[in-house]
C-alpha cells in the first residue's frame, strides 16, 4: 500500500516513472555514424603507450601547454621524449582518423538501445566513443604543437561530438562517460588555446567548437532513467536476486562457498571455524531473512528508494534553476535522510543507501565539468579581449556582449565568476571551489599530497584557473625532467619551482628585511 501511494503521488507530480517515457527516440539510420565510427576505431592501430599531457599544472594558477613540453613521464617507466612516437602513430592512422571525424560529423552517432532490457542492456558503443575521443585527443595535441589550427580545431570538434553522442542516454554510466569525454575535450581545448598566439577569428571559432550540452541537465535525466529502471527491477526481484544485487553494491551480503580442508593446526581450525560461522550467518541472511524481508519490507524499501531519488532529483533541478550548487546536495545526504541505525531502518532504506550516494557523486562530477566549461570559455574571451585591446580587462563585464553573452556565473554559489587584474597586468580567474568559500583566488592545494597535474586547479582552496607558464617556468620544468631522465628510469619526481618563482606566486613568504639595509623612510 505504501509503494502504491508513493507511485501515485510521484505520478501526480508529473514525474516520469516509466523508462519508455524517458528513453530518446532511436536515431535515423541515414544520419547515424555509429557503424562507421565502430569500423574506423577498430581499424585504428593501437595508440602509442603514451599519455599526451594537457593543461599540465605545475603550480597553483600555472600550467604548461603540451606544445611546449619536450619531455615527460609518458607511461610510468620514466621520462622520455614521446613526440616521435605520437607523430608516427598519427601519420600511420591518417585515413582512419579522417573516417572517425567524418562519422562524428553526422547528426547522430549512437546505437539503437533496447531499454526494455533494463540493467542487462549492452553498451559496447561507450568504449568505441571513448576510443574515438582518445584518438582525436592525440591528433589534436600534435596539431597544436605543429601550429596547425585547422586540424586541431577539427579534432576538438570531433571530441566534443563524441561526448554529445551519449548525452541523450538516460543512464548514469553513459553520463559519467559524457562527463569524462567533456573533461578530456576541455583540457585539450585549454592546451590548444595557449599553444600559439591565435588570432581573434580563430579564437572565436575555438569557442564555438566547444560542446554546449549541459552535463547537469543530462545527469538529471539519467537519474530519472535509473529510478525507472530500479523500480521495475526491484519489484521483480526474487530474494536470491536481491542478495546478489546487494552483494555487488556492498561487497557481500550473501556469502559464498567455503573450501573445506582438514585443519592441521589449532590456528587453522580456528580459521576454519570462523569461515564456517561467517558462511552460516550469510546463508541465514540469504535464505531466511531476505525472503522474510522480501515479503514484509520490500515495498517499503522500494518506496524509500523512490523518495530518496526524488529528493536527489529535486536538488539537482534546484542547482540548474538557481545556477548554484550551494547546499542543494548536502554532505552526508544519505546518512541524514536515509538512516540505518536499526534493523527496521535498514530494511526500509537498504536500496536507497546502496545506490543514491553513488548517484550523488556522479552529480558532483557533472557540476565540476560545467564549472570547467564556464572558466574555459571565459579564458577564451579574455584572450580575445587581450588580442584586440593589448591588455586584459579590468572586469568581466567588459567581455559582454562582444565576447560573452552574459557575465559568467560561478556554479558553486551562483555569484559572478571571480576575476582580478593583477598589478603585473596578468589575469586571475577562479571559482570559489569545492568548499564554496571564496578565498580570494588562493589556489594552494587543500591536500598537500595532491599530485594530479590535470585537475590540480580544482583541488585548491579556490578553483584557480591556470594561465600559461612563463618561458622561465617552462624551461625549469623541461630541465628538471631532462636531468631526471639521464639519471634514472623511475617515475619523475614532483616538480619543484625555484624559490624566486614560488615567492612570486605567493607559495612561500617573502624573505625578511635585511636589518643592515633598512628601507628608506617615506618623506
Amino acid at each position: 500500500r505504501l509503494l502504491a501511494k508513493t507511485i501515485a503521488r510521484l505520478s501526480a507530480q508529473n514525474e516520469r516513472l516509466d523508462i519508455a517515457t524517458i528513453a530518446p527516440p532511436p536515431p535515423a539510420p541515414a544520419s547515424n555514424g555509429i557503424d562507421r565510427l565502430t569500423l574506423a576505431t577498430d581499424r585504428l592501430n593501437k595508440p602509442p603507450q603514451v599519455f599526451v599531457p594537457a593543461m599540465q599544472c605545475i603550480a597553483p594558477g600555472r600550467a604548461i601547454p603540451s606544445a611546449r613540453i619536450e619531455i615527460w613521464d609518458a607511461s610510468g617507466r620514466g621520462s622520455t621524449n614521446p613526440w616521435p612516437a605520437v607523430e608516427a602513430w598519427v601519420t600511420r592512422n591518417e585515413a582512419n582518423l579522417a573516417e572517425v571525424r567524418d562519422a562524428l560529423s553526422l547528426p547522430e552517432c549512437r546505437p539503437t538501445l533496447n531499454y526494455s532490457d533494463g540493467f542487462n542492456m549492452l553498451l559496447p558503443h561507450l568504449s568505441k566513443l571513448k576510443g574515438a575521443c582518445t584518438a582525436m585527443n592525440i591528433s589534436a595535441a600534435l596539431a597544436a604543437r605543429e601550429g596547425d589550427f585547422e586540424v586541431a580545431l577539427a579534432d576538438l570538434e570531433a571530441m566534443g561530438r563524441s561526448a554529445s553522442a551519449v548525452a541523450v542516454e538516460p543512464l548514469v554510466i553513459s553520463q559519467l562517460i559524457h562527463v569524462a569525454l567533456l573533461t578530456i575535450t576541455f583540457n585539450r581545448a585549454w592546451d590548444v588555446l595557449h599553444s600559439h598566439s591565435w588570432n581573434d577569428e580563430q579564437l572565436s571559432r575555438l569557442d564555438a567548437a566547444l560542446p554546449r550540452d549541459n552535463p547537469l541537465q543530462t545527469m538529471v535525466t539519467s537519474l530519472e532513467g535509473e529510478r525507472a529502471f530500479g523500480l521495475v527491477t526491484m519489484r521483480n526481484m526474487r530474494a536470491t536476486e536481491i542478495a546478489e544485487f546487494l552483494d555487488g553494491l556492498t561487497g557481500g551480503i550473501g556469502g559464498g562457498s567455503v573450501p573445506f580442508t582438514l585443519p592441521d593446526s589449532f590456528d587453522a581450525a580456528a580459521e576454519l571455524a570462523d569461515k564456517m560461522t561467517s558462511a552460516l550467518a550469510a546463508s541465514i541472511r540469504k535464505y531466511l531473512l531476505l525472503p522474510v524481508w522480501r515479503f514484509a519490507f520490500s515495498d517499503q524499501a522500494i518506496a524509500g528508494y523512490l523518495d530518496g531519488m526524488q529528493e536527489l532529483i529535486d536538488s539537482s533541478r534546484k542547482i540548474i534553476h538557481e545556477h548554484r550548487m550551494g547546499p542543494a546536495v548536502p554532505d552526508g545526504f544519505a546518512e541524514e535522510t536515509l538512516p540505518s541505525t536499526g534493523l527496521l531502518d535498514w530494511s526500509r532504506n537498504v536500496f536507497a543507501r546502496t545506490t543514491i550516494p553513488t548517484f550523488q557523486r556522479a552529480l558532483e562530477k557533472a557540476y565540476t565539468v560545467e564549472i570547467q566549461r564556464t572558466l574555459l570559455r571565459t579564458d577564451i574571451a579574455l584572450q580575445r579581449y587581450q588580442r584586440q585591446h593589448g591588455r586584459y580587462p579590468d572586469s568581466l563585464e567588459a567581455l559582454v556582449p562582444e565576447y560573452l553573452g552574459t557575465v559568467p556565473v560561478d556554479l558553486t554559489d551562483g555569484q559572478p565568476a571571480r576575476y582580478r587584474l593583477e598589478p603585473d597586468g596578468s589575469p586571475r580567474l577562479w571559482s570559489a571551489g569545492q568548499d564554496r568559500v571564496d578565498d580570494g583566488g588562493d589556489g594552494t592545494p587543500r591536500d598537500s599530497h595532491a599530485r594530479s597535474r590535470t585537475h590540480f586547479w580544482w583541488r585548491g582552496r579556490d578553483g584557480l584557473w591556470p594561465q600559461p607558464a612563463s618561458d622561465a617556468e617552462t624551461a625549469d620544468w623541461n630541465a628538471t625532467l631532462r636531468n631526471h631522465a639521464r639519471g634514472t628510469t623511475n617515475a619523475a619526481p614532483k616538480f619543484q619551482m625555484s624559490p624566486a618563482l614560488m615567492r612570486r606566486y605567493g607559495l612561500i613568504p617573502p624573505p625578511p628585511p635585511d636589518p643592515t639595509n633598512p628601507p628608506p623612510e617615506n618623506p
